[in-house]
């Protein structure tokens, strides 16, 4: 059974690789029928899900990842990642902060982390400069 996933996780991983996402999706699906508690098969269709542009969905599989395995900081980097894409910049936020307090060497969080901050900061200098204009045009 154990081995029934892997296969499908490894020939899952094969296709994406050759970027034929749907094939991929289909491994991953077997691979989590198999064993629904694999974290890299969740990690992975979660991932490909995301390229499919299915946020809702990847959401729905690093949601699972997270409840299984609340260690691992890839997790909540992907989680954070998509909420981020999906515009909810406070949850983003919240995920990418867990992914770096579980581990502090995940320079991709970090990063991520980094770049949410940056469009806060400018979208923050962007409205401020409209409430600018707007009490100048009051006076």
């Amino acid at each position: 059974m154990e081995r029934e996933a892997i296969e499908h996780l490894e020939r899952g991983n094969k296709c994406l690789n050759n970027g034929e996402y749907e094939l991929a999706i289909s491994d991953y699906q077997q691979a989590l029928a198999v064993k629904p508690d694999s974290s890299e098969a969740l990690m992975a269709y979660g991932a490909t899900l995301v390229q499919l542009g299915r946020l809702d969905d990847a959401l729905k599989q690093f949601k699972k990842l997270t409840a299984l395995n609340p260690t691992l900081s890839e997790g909540y980097n992907n989680l954070g990642c998509v909420y981020f894409q999906k515009g909810h910049l406070e949850r983003a936020e919240e995920n990418l902060k867990r992914a770096v307090e579980i581990d502090s060497q995940n320079l991709e969080a970090k990063r991520n982390l980094a770049d949410l901050y940056s469009v806060t900061s400018s979208d923050q200098q962007s409205n401020l400069e409209e409430l600018r204009e707007e009490a100048i045009g009051h006076i």
